[in-house]
């Protein structure tokens, strides 16, 4: 009755090959333990949510946070805010949903799970992606970008182009 029951919330994590090893693990708890394979088909214990964390492909943020933070600590040199986007968009900020990355000037936010891959390593790898190019806006201030301040590196040609542009629309 448990599995039956705890069912559907295995199949949102596994496909059906790692739900024949999640059940064949659970069997031989159960044989050595019937309070055990309770507990293991109820998802309430560790062994079963190991077995079941070792099947699944997708990243949580929870379980990538503290490397993702460490990771762009590296790339920017100071702590990097991360967050869910999911608080972005619930703050009203921003154009986005709750599966994209963004950034808002002081903080990084990604999608709370990424499940792209058939591989958890490639969507590790995807978060990896998302949060570099969020530190990038960071690291090299896009968002204090002003098309009337001069330029660092090259002088300000952005009036005469719009001029340009002007005089080719007209």
């Amino acid at each position: 009755v448990n599995f039956i029951n705890k069912l559907s919330d295995v199949l949102s994590h596994i496909d059906i090959k790692g739900l024949d090893h999640w059940c064949d693990e659970g069997i031989s708890v159960l044989k050595i333990s019937p309070e055990g394979g309770e507990a293991y088909f109820q998802l309430e214990s560790s062994r079963s949510q190991n077995v079941l964390q070792s099947l699944t492909t997708d990243v949580k943020l929870d379980d990538a946070l503290q490397v993702i933070m460490m990771y762009c600590k590296a790339l920017v040199g100071e702590e990097i805010d991360i967050q869910s986007s999911a608080k972005l968009v619930d703050k009203g900020i921003g154009w986005l949903s709750s599966e994209l990355p963004s950034t808002e000037g002081s903080s990084i936010y990604l999608p709370d799970c990424v499940s792209d891959y058939d591989k958890k390593s490639d969507n590790f790898s995807v978060y990896k992606v998302y949060a570099t190019h969020q530190a990038g806006h960071l690291e090299f201030g896009s968002f204090a970008f002003s098309f009337d301040k001069n330029g660092n590196v090259f002088a300000n040609k952005r009036k005469e182009l719009v001029k340009l542009h002007l005089n080719d629309v007209a």
